[in-house]
């Protein structure tokens, strides 16, 4: 999971109140919390809908053919660390 919104958390669905207001900085200019057009739920900050997956994912960064999913908050650091083993891997057998 790279990181997307709860399915059953009623928090960020449509008309649910988060308790925590901190949680959401960004908004529309209305002032009202973003609402995601294809999932219809509110999105938290840094928070992008990726037409592969099919959901909202917290911080994407893109989406990967090389591991068939998304890059976002919580596959970031292993995205980068296989990177660097490949490079590293490259690099010695030269």
């Amino acid at each position: 999971d790279p990181g997307g919104i709860p399915e059953d958390d009623l928090a960020w669905a449509e008309g649910g109140e988060i308790a925590d207001t901190s949680l959401c900085h960004e908004r529309k200019r209305s002032g009202a919390r973003r609402l995601c057009k294809w999932t219809g739920k509110y999105k938290p900050d840094r928070c992008h809908y990726c037409r592969e997956c099919k959901r909202c994912v917290l911080k994407m960064d893109h989406y990967s053919p090389w591991i068939s999913n998304c890059v976002g908050f919580r596959n970031y650091r292993f995205f980068v660390q296989g990177l660097c083993y490949q490079t590293l891997w490259r690099l010695t057998m030269w």
